[in-house]
Formats: C-alpha cells, structure tokens, sequence
C-alpha cells in the first residue's frame, strides 16, 4: 500500500473513530446507569473506537474493574495511568457513590480525558497531573 492510500485509510479510520465513540459510549452510560454491566462485544466497540487500541485497556480489563466497581459502594479508586478506563469508572461511580482519583504523567492526554469527563458530566473522577522524573538508573 503506498504512503497516499496509508494516510487516507488513517484519516477515514481517525472520522470514524470520533463519528461512532459517542454512540457506544452514550450505550454503555445507559448500561451502567441501570446499574447493569456492559456487554463484552459493547465493550470491545467502546475499546476499538475510543481510537487507542494499542495503549488501551482491553475489554476483559474493563469488564472486570466494572464489575467490582458495581457490586461495592463508597470506593475511592487509585489509578494509575488513565483513559477508557477512567471514564468507565467514572460512570460507575456516578451511581454507587465512589471516588476516581487517576494519576496521568502526559499533560496533552491529561487533557484529552478531562475534556472527555467533562463531556459526560462525570464529576466522580478527578486526574491529577504528575510528570514522570528520571531518575538515571534507578
């Protein structure tokens, strides 16, 4: 495949991504707010077009951490890293009264979830910026 054909798959992929996230999200929100766990096929959707599936967690991930999230009520949830996973655990907290708070070294992907947070009025969940240091060999 030549670098023009490369690039117009990329961009057709990149338009569908943004074109369909919304529609599996709003899916899984409607799931979750039932107090219901998300189907493994609507949670491969959602891991396909949230558009990061190298970096992403998997949908079996997802489904786990749904599930306890779901069955407990009053957690305060530490992670580390975020992504898909924070705004899934961020819908799951609107409804069983838990706590996000996600750590995330990147500031441009900081921001890219907190917009995504903000967009499904997600107030559970809070990511606190911490830049990775380098400690030499250590």
């Amino acid at each position: 495949m030549n670098k023009f054909l490369k690039s117009a798959r990329r961009l057709a992929l990149g338009v569908l991504h943004k074109a369909l996230w919304p529609i599996h999200f709003y899916r899984v929100k409607r799931v979750l707010h039932k107090g219901c766990q998300p189907s493994k096929s609507l949670l491969n959707s959602l891991v396909y077009h949230w558009g990061n599936v190298g970096f992403s967690a998997d949908a079996l991930y997802l489904e786990l951490i749904v599930r306890e999230a779901l069955i407990r009520r009053d957690l305060k949830i530490l992670e580390c890293g975020t992504g898909l996973s924070t705004l899934l655990l961020g819908l799951v907290a609107e409804v069983r009264g838990h706590q996000i708070i996600a750590l995330e070294h990147d500031s441009e992907w900081c921001g890219r979830v907190r917009r995504r947070l903000r967009a499904a009025r997600i107030e559970s969940a809070d990511i606190i910026l911490c830049p990775l240091k380098d400690y030499g060999e250590f």
